[in-house]
């Protein structure tokens, strides 16, 4: 869909910046963070988990995302086949 519009998508090597894609919009690269959303039973609402985590060779390090680490989120809701697109200011 992206690329039929013009935009190109560039995907990071490594696992270590804070985002997962970026878009070329017309010159303008924009950063991207992909997140899974799942039903949460109890709250009866979707979740998100907007915390970046990170392995080394022996643990899983969480940390929050800081407001330059990306400029939107893609959140994805499998089961709907659906996602939403969120500025980052939203999460913060």
């Amino acid at each position: 869909m992206l690329l039929k519009r013009g935009w190109g998508v560039l995907k990071p090597v490594g696992d270590r910046l804070p985002y997962d894609l970026v878009f070329d919009v017309e010159g303008t690269l924009v950063k991207i963070q992909v997140k899974y959303a799942w039903f949460d039973e109890a709250s009866l609402n979707y979740a998100v988990d907007n915390r970046r985590t990170k392995t080394n060779r022996r643990q899983m390090l969480r940390e929050a995302y800081k407001p330059a680490d990306f400029n939107f989120a893609l959140v994805y809701i499998e089961n709907l086949d659906l996602f939403y697109i969120f500025p980052i200011d939203i999460l913060f």
